[in-house]
């Protein structure tokens, strides 16, 4: 069973204080032909953090337990 999830990223000097979201996809999709006009569709509560600069980690337990119990196409983020 899951106990938690962390995503774990490293944000450079110039996209400090940006927001990141990352949210569970609800389409398959292939790296090598999305791109950000047709990127797949998501759902769900997103994770959400302010970036600071150098590495950032935040909880998205609730995403990867969704994506476990139903289909599973991955996640999107961060976005702003």
């Amino acid at each position: 069973m899951l106990a938690w999830a962390r995503l774990r990223l490293f944000v450079p000097e110039e996209s400090e204080g940006s927001r990141a979201d990352v949210l569970r996809l609800v389409s398959p999709w292939s790296e090598d032909r999305v791109t950000w006009s047709d990127q797949p569709g998501a759902t769900g509560t997103p994770a959400t953090a302010w970036s600071i600069q150098g590495y950032m980690q935040w909880t998205v337990t609730s995403q990867v337990l969704a994506m476990l119990a139903g289909s599973n196409h991955g996640g999107r983020g961060p976005s702003a």
